[in-house]
Parts: structure tokens; sequence; C-alpha cells
């Protein structure tokens, strides 16, 4: 029989007391903590790495097993343009198709980053492989206030983010 009670926090009735601490599922305090704590997501990482896995060792069930051709054409037809091209959430019109100007060069490159002391614009770690963006998102133009030093990790973040992007822009431009 299940044992019944109120909520703690919000007075709801609810079902299995004891399984709950007197909470319903809106009011625990156990809901979503092991999601939002970080240290527990390091811990437990290392506690499960390696040979303390449940799965280190086993083969998965599939392993080995050929797929036949109608399965293939299968898998095939339902990914066919589910993430190509303007389904892509990234796409921005085929722009990474258009050519780099003249004066996009090696020495370009290095002089901007040197102009940058080797550090990334956005975070301002101090790195040797920097990458060179162009404020505007225009290929072609190439002037030097144009162009900042970006670390791989930022410059990724940039452009997934269109519109944020527009906000670090404007205050990079002022550097």
């Amino acid at each position: 029989m299940p044992t019944k009670g109120n909520c703690k926090k919000c007075g709801k009735i609810i079902f299995n007391i004891k399984n709950r601490s007197g909470y319903c599922i809106k009011c625990s305090p156990l809901i979503g903590r092991y999601k939002r704590d970080k240290i527990h997501r390091i811990k437990m990482s290392k506690i499960l790495s390696g040979g303390n896995n449940p799965m280190f060792g086993k083969i998965p069930w599939n392993k080995g097993i050929p797929r036949t051709q109608e399965v293939k054409n299968k898998i095939s037809k339902a990914n066919k343009g589910r993430l190509s091209l303007s389904n892509n959430p990234a796409w921005q019109g085929g722009k990474s198709f258009e050519p780099y100007a003249l004066e996009w060069t090696e020495e370009l490159k290095k002089q901007i980053k040197k102009r940058d002391n080797y550090t990334c614009q956005k975070c301002r770690t101090i790195k040797k492989e920097l990458h060179i963006h162009h404020i505007d998102l225009n290929k072609l133009n190439c002037k030097e206030n144009n162009l900042i030093s970006l670390c791989a990790k930022c410059h990724t973040i940039i452009h997934r983010n269109v519109p944020p992007k527009c906000a670090f822009i404007s205050a990079t431009s002022a550097i």
C-alpha cells in the first residue's frame, strides 16, 4: 500500500512519501542537483573512467555484424538532407565557399598575431595557435582594423552564436 502525505514545501498531496523525503518532484532539492553540480560530474567522471566503467572492455552487441544493403539504404534515406547545407543550423547561405581576398596571406596573419601580442582578444589567453577573425565577417575586407586574433575556442563560439557576436565585435573594435 503506497504511503500518502503532503509536500513539505508546497503542500501538494504525494504518494510514496518515503522515496521522496517528503517533497513532490517539483520541490525536491535532489531533482536536477547532479546536473548543476560540476564538482559531482568531475568526481563521477574520475570514478567511472577506465576499468571502473561498467562498459569497459565489453564488446558492443552489434560489433562485427555487417549491415545488409537494405539496412544501409534505409539509414541513408533517413539521414538524407537532414543537416546538409540549408538544413544545418550553422548554414550561412554558402558563405564558406566565397574566396578570400588576394591580401589574405600568411604574412598578414602573422602581422595581426604579433600586433595582438599572441593573445586571444576575447578571453585574453596567450597562445601561439591563434585564428584571425574578420570582425565584419567579410572575407574580402583585409584591413588591419577589421582583423583580430582569437583562440580556436572563442572563434568557434563567435561563429556559432551569430546574434551575440555583434555585441562582442563592437566591444573589440574599440580595443
